[in-house]
Parts: C-alpha cells; sequence; structure tokens
C-alpha cells in the first residue's frame, strides 16, 4: 500500500496529547495518528448523516418549529381557555347534581389539582416549568 505525507497544525496541547499516547505504547506519533484516523473512519459510512448532515437538519427544524409553533399560538391560547371553561362548567354541574356547597366545591376542585400536579411530577415536569406555563 502506498503513502502519502498529509501536513496538519495541530494545536500545542493536542500534540502534547498525541505523544503522550506514543510513548505509553511505545510507537511513534506517526502511529497514533494513523491509528486514530483507521479507528474513526471505520464507520463512517454509518456516522456520516450524524457528523454532517445533522446539523443542517437540526438548523431546518428549528426554523419550522419557529414559523409553525408559533402560527399554534393562538390555537393553544383558545383551547386552553375553552378546556378551562368546560373544566368550571363540569364542576358547577357537578356541584349542583350532588348537593356541594361552594367550599366543598373549592375543596375539589383543589384536590383535582394537586393529583394533576403529581401525575405531570411524575412525568419529569419541573415545578419551574409548570409555574411557567401559568
Amino acid at each position: 500500500m502506498s503513502s502519502q505525507q498529509v501536513t496538519i497544525r495541530l494545536d500545542t496541547a493536542l500534540v502534547g496529547q498525541l505523544d503522550k499516547i506514543a510513548q505509553a505504547n511505545k510507537i511513534t506519533r506517526t502511529d497514533v495518528i494513523e491509528e486514530l484516523l483507521m479507528h474513526q473512519l471505520e464507520h463512517q459510512d454509518e456516522e456520516l448523516a450524524s457528523t454532517f448532515l445533522l446539523p443542517r437538519v437540526e438548523q431546518v427544524l428549528i426554523g419550522l418549529f419557529d414559523k409553525h409553533l408559533w402560527s399554534l399560538r393562538t390555537l393553544l391560547i383558545q383551547a386552553t381557555v375553552e378546556s378551562t371553561v368546560a373544566s368550571r362548567l363540569g364542576l358547577l354541574k357537578f356541584a349542583a347534581d350532588n348537593g356541594y356547597t361552594k367550599d366543598q366545591l373549592s375543596e375539589l376542585r383543589n384536590q383535582t389539582y394537586r393529583l394533576s400536579v403529581n401525575r405531570v411530577k411524575k412525568k419529569g415536569v419541573t415545578e419551574e416549568e409548570m409555574i411557567d406555563a401559568e
């Protein structure tokens, strides 16, 4: 197999690390560099997408999310308001059907809220994230 000379400028600290590896393994700096390159290039076909394409895909997705999620903002607000109204109407209907007082209804609502918060926390949402959502 023929070889070609390749020249590259490296940071002094990186050269020092290469020399340490070479000394520890009793081989030359060139051998260390060749070994590292061979190891990295063995799976290059599999990793090519993650190495070069993923940053581009990430930028495209960020742009799309910024554009489209912002347009969903109004819909999300409307859905939140409507679900809040529906839940309050449901509570009032429940109170009327079961003879609950205003205080009993408030306690029922508070219990339901605490239960919901506990369920959300179990899914990994932090207290700060819930406050931001209010």
